[in-house]
């Protein structure tokens, strides 16, 4: 049974909603907290989009727009002859009051002795991880250095006498403001400049706060498979790492529950799970965001690729609907521009910055500013956002040429995971028709400068993982696509 919303009492924007951003966004605010909240229950039929414009006085296309955004968040959904419902797998978690809190759960399975799964893991220290053809780095060529280099000139040509003697923990402000900016027009999250602290980088961020959060012998959750640095920041300060394997939809919680005794953090990539490509669903990021705050623990999101999305607008962040302040928010600019510019930052609960800044004073971790003021103009005059159209463009169309010729080459024993985001597509073996080491098949590429990385190296237990290979697009032109494909073919069947 549906219930539909009384079109008399139109969704209007409410001043507690951010009202900076485009319209589409703050629409799409609205709606989706209105039903987190509770007050557009599962399964209720949504006003028309011509209602809505009219209630808004505008024109259907930033109605349709947030529409758009929702359902790629699965928020709502559409079903056919009937109009837009509010999905019926969401949970209400406003209004839910546990009887106990989740860490008292028990633990079906024992969690990963911390020293096995360091010990399990491959060294790759023998296969390059540099330049080569399905590299994992972004593609220069696409990037405005001489933009970048008047930026430069022209700020250090004659700098602030503050901006070289003083430096902010937090980062030069500019910057900041502009980041915030950003965010709030692409991204849908409120935020202002006093919430951001600029990093170095993801892994260097989350080697910061887990130090701030964990303590030795702490536990985390991981996903599994996952980004290998989490294990090593875990690893730095003695904590745990406890793997929870994913699915299409992100997490696996039923799984997450079982192994959640204790454990004071978790760290996930929920726009786009790293490296199988899923979005967290709206559901389980409800129901993570209620353990985060049942178990007195913080959520550490990466946004992995998050600004790469080749189909609709980018998703909301996990942030944007964290109500309690449990998340920790990574972000970089590695992925979009070059790698080693080395240049992020983060936006961690109001309750965890004193700390954060008090840890970059004492370890003298303030990032360098000569890259700063150009990165802020950088956003600032639209550069950022010209850029990062121009390389999903390019890499939209380097993905589809990918995925047809492997389509065409490699038939037996592959599964093919691809998605709509991201610059890498994963190529899944078939164990019982493929029965190869991805570690034999990465090494014997490499001699052909061939820079693909085996799948099961982004697991943490050894006895669970899959063998496959990651193969990165960005960097590597489609004429070159052919004769690799051709020899990863020869590597995989002969």
């Amino acid at each position: 049974m549906t219930t539909p919303i009384n079109s008399g009492e139109p969704l209007v924007i409410a001043s507690k909603h951010p009202t900076d951003g485009p319209l589409y966004q703050r629409i799409a605010a609205h709606i989706r907290a209105a039903i987190l909240a509770g007050d557009l229950p599962s399964n209720s039929r949504l006003p028309s989009t011509r209602t809505m414009a009219r209630d808004h006085n505008c024109s259907r296309y930033p109605v349709n727009a947030a529409i758009d955004l929702l359902k790629s968040e699965g928020i709502v959904e559409s079903r056919h002859g009937s109009g837009i419902y509010v999905a019926q797998e969401l949970v209400n978690m406003s209004r839910r009051t546990p009887s106990k809190p989740l860490a008292s759960a028990c633990i079906e399975q024992k969690s990963c002795d911390q020293k096995k799964i360091k010990d399990s893991l491959p060294y790759t220290n023998d296969i390059p991880t540099g330049c080569g053809i399905f590299s994992h780095h972004p593609d220069i060529s696409l990037f405005p250095f001489k933009v970048w280099s008047n930026l430069l000139k022209e700020y250090w040509h004659a700098p602030p006498e503050k901006d070289i003697r003083e430096q902010d923990p937090a980062g030069f402000r500019p910057l900041r403001e502009a980041i915030a900016n950003h965010l709030a027009l692409w991204r849908g999250l409120s935020v202002s400049g006093d919430d951001i602290v600029i990093t170095s980088g993801t892994t260097p961020a989350l080697n910061l706060v887990t130090r701030i959060v964990l303590q030795k012998n702490d536990k985390a959750l991981v996903e599994e498979p996952g980004f290998r640095q989490a294990m090593h920041a875990l690893n730095l300060i003695g904590a745990e790492a406890i793997p929870i394997p994913v699915d299409d939809n992100g997490l696996v919680f039923d799984s997450l529950l079982k192994n959640t005794q204790a454990a004071k953090a978790a760290y996930v990539t929920p726009s786009h799970q790293h490296p199988l490509g899923s979005v967290l669903s709206i559901r389980r990021r409800q129901e993570l965001l209620y353990w985060a705050d049942n178990n007195d623990a913080y959520i550490f999101e990466d946004d992995h690729d998050a600004e790469i999305r080749y189909n609709g607008l980018p998703l909301a962040p996990l942030k944007s609907i964290d109500q309690n302040d449990r998340t920790i928010y990574l972000g970089t600019f590695s992925k979009t521009m070059f790698h080693s510019l080395r240049l992020g930052f983060m936006i961690p609960p109001k309750q965890l910055m004193t700390k954060i800044l008090a840890e970059n004073r004492r370890q003298n971790h303030c990032i360098s500013i000569t890259e700063q003021p150009a990165m802020a103009r950088f956003i600032a005059e639209g550069h950022f956002a010209r850029h990062v159209r121009r390389v999903r463009t390019l890499y939209e169309r380097r993905r589809n040429a990918l995925v047809d010729l492997l389509r065409n080459k490699l038939k037996k024993g592959i599964q093919l995971h691809y998605d709509e985001a991201g610059t890498h597509v994963v190529l899944v073996f078939d164990r019982s028709a493929l029965p190869k080491s991805d570690w034999i098949v990465s090494r014997a590429l490499a001699k052909d400068h061939i820079n693909v990385t085996p799948l099961s190296d982004y697991y943490y237990r050894k006895k669970n993982a899959k063998h496959g290979l990651v193969i990165g697009y960005g960097s590597t032109e489609i004429k070159d696509y052919e004769s690799a494909v051709t020899k990863i073919a020869t590597s995989l069947y002969c």
